[in-house]
């Protein structure tokens, strides 16, 4: 990928996130990068292409920031906390119509969402539960991948605008409450103490 092709998609990234998918026209990103949609259609053979890389650049730097966090944070809970802060600021703006039209009108790009959900994240919350296992905060008697499948089977719920209207709930306001709900329900005594002590200074 070029310098320039990522800025295309890290200024793409922000239109759909503010829009959505489906409004923003391939004028409009022209407009908004200033270059003609000749030199736009040497980059992107079509606005499904276009979606499609964005969609897939966007998961792509998801996992670098939540991996450096997995390999710096000092334990499970606070890897957790941390994942939820970056999600919530970096998702906090988005438009409630663009997952469904990934959804509806991209199923290639809906596919790589699906993908991510279930290899990325699903592997993602295995890997915490072991380690909160191992540092004794998390408890040792429930099934690590029925949780695991709970866990990103509740987040697209978070962001459906039916269940939490954004008008009423910010993501903001949603998260935190989500993943304090998460943790306590897998917690041991010391690992609630962990979440009590550290929890206002990330959250």
């Amino acid at each position: 990928m070029t310098i320039e092709e990522q800025k295309i998609l890290e200024r793409c990234e922000r239109l759909f996130l503010r829009y959505g998918a489906k409004s923003v026209t391939m004028d409009d990103v022209a407009r908004e990068l200033a270059i003609s949609k000749k030199t736009l259609y040497q980059y992107f053979s079509s606005k499904d292409e276009l979606v499609h890389k964005v969609t897939t650049f966007h998961f792509q730097h998801h996992d670098e920031v939540v991996n450096t966090i997995c390999s710096t944070s000092k334990d499970a809970i606070s890897e957790m906390l941390q994942i939820t802060e970056w999600v919530t600021q970096h998702l906090k703006d988005m438009n409630p119509s663009l997952m469904y039209d990934l959804s509806k009108y991209y199923p290639k790009s809906w596919q790589v969402f699906l993908d991510h959900r279930n290899t990325h994240v699903y592997n993602c919350m295995l890997e915490n539960i072991r380690k909160g296992r191992e540092q004794e905060l998390y408890r040792d008697d429930f099934d690590e991948n029925i949780i695991a499948s709970i866990y990103i089977s509740r987040m697209e719920m978070l962001i459906d605008p039916q269940i939490f209207n954004p008008d009423t709930y910010t993501l903001n306001q949603v998260m935190p409450q989500y993943i304090q709900y998460h943790i306590r329900g897998i917690a041991t005594p010391k690992g609630i103490k962990k979440l009590e002590k550290i929890k206002t200074t990330i959250l």
